[in-house]
């Protein structure tokens, strides 16, 4: 087991790690392919699941809290494999309600009050703007919730509590779960050929297709290879350090990741996740070597995308678009034409993401609301008529008709929500956060989590603003400071005992 060392907690130097091989046996898969299989279950509404799922959780919040972080953290965000219909109860809420439990109950050591202060600004800045809205603050609360959602940052605190934390134990836990969700990407599109494993995939329901254990929603060896959406994938944002700062992964490790890419297949999902790994290991001259290697690449798969042809994609809310058959050469084509493009193209950009922002920018700024925003509206509850607009850019007419929200690009959904004060008052708030964790070891884990989600979030990714990202976001950062609770002050930790293998099961304080 590798040994954190490091002068002070002012460090800011990364540790030095020689990365090792990931060497993972089947009896590691046991318990996490058993929660995974009963989440399948519960979104698939097969009754047994609800049961098998919390006693797997129990057993592992006994015996293995990384397991148990791991498997709470999954459960509330989804994750493609269960919503909130599936368990009768709002994940958001819980999420939230969760985080606030924790948060006013656990004896905070002075970095994690620096945490909650920081929470209670953004909080109070939140509420600022919400009350700046003429909705009403019940139709508001579910986007107030989710974005307040990185208050979950203090339930590994809570679960961790009098209790030792060795990063490298919750990264080997992490890589097992992100190849497990790999693996059910591949078995879902490549063998089920629909939703089996991951049985509630947004890009599917948006059509109003389900997936119960009654009538499942697959074709088995049909060998389409149906695109799936990426949140199941989420979770690999967070491998993105330790592959490239402790382990070594071998083929078939690798072969999992790039597999559930290829299946997901979205552009923007995978230049983040290409990128974020290069400038996590490189050095200088290395990432010279890498962009210069991604460009050739880029233009390979440009040319060959070429000669595929094009299809007809529908995308969101029924907008249709031609496309190429990678989307590679059709991304590229709508960045390097966008200052001459007509409104008629820029409403194409992005499978039609662009009809969806550019109507509803303009009624921000009509109503001269574009510094803060119409607050958190939402496309079922709202019914003000000011903030209901008749879409002409979608092709669709069935879609013409609705609310001035839901966009599929995080930074003009922040502005829609809370303005453009409210974008700048948002980034400053996750800067703070990584300025109170960067003098330690570990930095790096949450900075490259934070900007590979904030990376994807152009693309409507969730980005920093969803609960299930946020849940992620606050493990990271969590999992920074869990790891010094020996050098920073105000952990109160049992003095080490010699002979003992098993660190987490040191008497609670």
């Amino acid at each position: 087991m590798i040994a954190l060392r490091h002068r002070s907690n002012t460090d800011a130097a990364e540790p030095r790690f020689k990365k090792t091989p990931l060497d993972l046996k089947a009896r590691d898969f046991m318990w996490p392919v058993l929660f995974m299989l009963s989440l399948s279950m519960i979104g698939l509404d097969f009754p047994l699941g609800l049961l098998f799922c919390p006693l797997v959780m129990f057993n592992r919040f006994r015996y293995d809290r990384y397991d148990f972080l791991l498997q709470l953290s999954i459960f509330l965000g989804g994750f493609s494999m269960i919503t909130s219909a599936n368990i009768y109860f709002s994940l958001i809420h819980l999420t939230f309600l969760l985080g606030l439990v924790a948060a006013l109950t656990m004896k905070k050591a002075p970095i994690l009050k620096k945490v909650l202060t920081l929470i209670c600004v953004y909080t109070l800045g939140i509420l600022f703007f919400v009350f700046k809205s003429d909705e009403s603050f019940l139709v508001q609360l579910t986007g107030i919730e989710s974005y307040l959602s990185i208050i979950y940052v203090f339930v590994p605190f809570m679960v961790f509590s009098g209790r030792e934390f060795d990063i490298e134990r919750f990264f080997r836990q992490l890589m097992i779960y992100a190849f497990i969700f790999c693996g059910f990407y591949i078995l879902d599109s490549a063998v089920m050929g629909g939703m089996f494993f991951i049985p509630n995939d947004p890009s599917l329901a948006t059509y109003g297709i389900e997936s119960h254990f009654w009538a499942p929603y697959i074709k088995i060896l049909s060998f389409e290879f149906p695109r799936r959406w990426p949140p199941g994938l989420f979770i690999l944002m967070l491998t993105v350090y330790p592959i490239t700062r402790i382990y070594k992964l071998n083929k078939w490790q690798w072969a999992l990741i790039i597999g559930a890419m290829l299946v997901c297949r979205t552009f923007t999902f995978t230049i983040a996740f290409v990128v974020g790994y290069m400038l996590c290991r490189a050095t200088a001259r290395q990432v010279v070597f890498y962009c210069a290697a991604f460009v050739v690449a880029v233009f390979a798969l440009y040319q060959l995308d070429s000669t595929l042809g094009e299809v007809t994609v529908e995308g969101a809310d029924g907008i249709e678009s031609k496309q190429s058959a990678l989307r590679v050469k059709s991304s590229i084509d709508q960045l390097l034409f966008f200052d001459s493009a007509d409104e008629e193209t820029l409403a194409s950009i992005g499978t039609g993401r662009g009809a969806q922002i550019i109507p509803k920018m303009e009624l921000l700024f009509n109503l001269d609301r574009e510094w803060i925003g119409f607050g958190f509206l939402s496309r079922t509850d709202t019914k003000s008529t000011k903030y209901i607009i008749d879409n002409e850019l979608y092709v669709n007419p069935e879609f013409e008709t609705e609310v001035a929200t839901g966009v599929e690009s995080v930074p003009f959904q922040i502005i829609l929500d809370i303005g453009i004060i409210g974008l700048i008052f948002h980034v400053i708030v996750f800067a703070w956060l990584w300025l109170i964790v960067r003098r330690l070891p570990h930095q790096l884990f949450f900075l490259s989590t934070i900007l590979l989600f904030a990376a994807i979030g152009f693309s409507g990714l969730h980005g920093l603003i969803r609960y299930d990202t946020l849940i992620l976001t606050g493990l990271a950062w969590a999992a920074v400071v869990l790891s010094c609770k020996r050098t920073l002050p105000g952990f109160n930790l049992p003095p080490v005992r010699r002979r003992l293998k098993d660190p987490q099961k040191l008497p609670a304080t």
